[in-house]
């Protein structure tokens, strides 16, 4: 988002496809352990387990080794198109806005969050707008890098929510009613509670 204004329309499209790509084969390989992680917080350890089962929750254990060649490949396409922008023409002025139009979007979608705090995905789109505006303060440095430390804390906060969310959803599909249930619906609740607060 930072550079968008000095990109083809064409260039930031295949970019920003590549990039997304990326996200997901990370995001992936990470869902099943992080709802088994967040199972055995909520729960005794026997029922986290039965639980984990129960959703066919895959988990890897530290052996295993993911299959990354997929993501090598999108990784590199993407560092040699990243290579190829012309970024010149780009200035502080320019930056700066791009970074005011996602603090503006996470405003918005806190004001939204506040307004329905049952709205898991409006919290989706302010914990997906908190990580814009931390990596782009690392990015930019002084003086937005005074933000990162309470920037990368409220984010991270969201990802809780976001993780619980979607735990919350698997539950409800296989397990609706249940102790795991209640569990991570009350801590996906106070979790958001502390969000906006």
């Amino acid at each position: 988002r930072l550079a968008k204004s000095a990109l083809k329309r064409a260039e930031f499209a295949k970019s920003d496809k590549l990039a997304r790509s990326l996200k997901d084969h990370f995001g992936s390989m990470r869902d099943d352990d992080v709802q088994a992680k967040l199972l055995l917080d909520l729960l005794d350890k026997s029922e986290a387990l039965a639980t984990a089962t129960t959703l066919g929750l895959r988990c890897r254990n530290r052996e295993q080794e993911p299959d990354t060649s997929s993501a090598r490949e999108t990784c590199s396409a993407l560092t040699s198109l990243v290579d190829q922008f012309q970024l010149k023409k780009l200035t502080g002025h320019d930056i700066f806005e791009a970074w005011l139009g996602s603090y503006r979007d996470s405003r918005r979608a806190m004001r939204a969050c506040r307004r329905d705090a049952t709205d898991d995905s409006m919290f989706h789109e302010w914990r997906k707008r908190m990580k814009e505006i931390l990596y782009q303060s690392v990015t930019i440095g002084p003086p937005l890098d005074k933000l990162v430390p309470k920037a990368d804390r409220l984010a991270s906060m969201l990802g809780s929510h976001h993780d619980l969310s979607i735990l919350t959803d698997r539950l409800a599909g296989r397990l609706a009613g249940s102790t795991a249930e209640s569990a991570a619906l009350a801590r996906k609740k106070l979790v958001a509670r502390r969000a906006l607060a």
